[in-house]
């Protein structure tokens, strides 16, 4: 950090135009474009890179590229989303009966009593095929029948796989025929998303072996933001018995990847109503 660098080519937040930024001894010296100083050509702000220090970034990427329901008010608004992505998936012959259909972020907590989840309703709209719809906090998924036999998990009249049970069956959708490279596509699109956003780092609290993840993901040249690898208690004598500390450099990340800290759940949420709360 001592010896002056250039970072070239940046372009700023809501700004076409590219830049030159000097570091010395850690600070901004100088900030140039081709034709004059941008600070003064259009008034742009420089700020130290933004954190994310709460992510699951794997869930996060997938909202890129799955079916997205966080806008859905009941859960015949959400069936009405899942059967027009189901109808689009056939038009396209991207529908394969033997992968999951997945979808993401259904806050059912803001749903009246009346229009919550059914397994009836789930299964009308997606027969066959195998559906699972995970709720925004992550602590509960919505599946039909046809996923629930592929995934073992056992589903009542609200179609609700709830906590260490559904933390479970999530992990499986993971590992479904063409996951890796979807994953990995969506990945890419995150780092870039992320990144026009002026987030530079991410704590990343996925429910996975994050220190091996990481390395492997920056083995294969995802390399656009500083990551922070969390470890779960479940996880943690592990890493302790194969020598992680936090802070540890992550091999491979040329300075990009570190081992970060430990979380742990001590309850539940709010949205799948499995916290412990002081009032009703």
């Amino acid at each position: 950090m001592g010896e002056p660098y250039v970072i070239e080519n940046v372009c700023f937040v809501g700004s076409d135009e590219s830049v030159d930024i000097t570091i010395e001894q850690g600070r901004i010296a100088d900030v140039r474009s081709s034709e004059k100083s941008v600070a003064k050509a259009s008034k742009t702000w420089i700020i130290p890179g933004l954190w994310d220090c709460h992510t699951h970034f794997t869930q996060w990427s997938y909202t890129l590229g799955r079916l997205d329901l966080i806008d859905a008010r009941s859960a015949d608004e959400a069936m009405s989303l899942l059967r027009e992505h189901l109808e689009e998936r056939r038009e396209s012959g991207t529908l394969d009966p033997d992968q999951y259909v997945v979808g993401m972020r259904f806050r059912h907590s803001l749903w009246a009593d009346d229009a919550q989840p059914t397994l009836a309703a789930i299964d009308a709209v997606s027969g066959d095929q195998p559906v699972a719809l995970s709720s925004a906090d992550m602590h509960c998924g919505w599946v039909n029948s046809a996923a629930a036999r592929k995934l073992g998990v056992h589903v009542g009249e609200s179609g609700l796989v709830g906590e260490l049970e559904w933390f479970d069956a999530y992990c499986k959708l993971d590992k479904g025929p063409g996951a890796a490279d979807e994953l990995m596509r969506l990945l890419r699109n995150a780092e870039q998303d992320a990144a026009g956003k002026g987030v530079v780092g991410v704590r990343d609290y996925e429910m996975a072996e994050n220190i091996d993840t990481w390395i492997d993901r920056f083995k294969q040249g995802l390399n656009g933001l500083r990551i922070e690898a969390g470890v779960y208690p479940e996880r943690l004598q592990q890493a302790i018995d194969d020598g992680w500390h936090t802070g540890d450099e992550l091999p491979g990340s040329h300075g990009l990847g570190h081992v970060g800290a430990m979380k742990m759940i001590s309850d539940g949420s709010l949205n799948t109503r499995s916290a412990y709360c002081s009032t009703p």
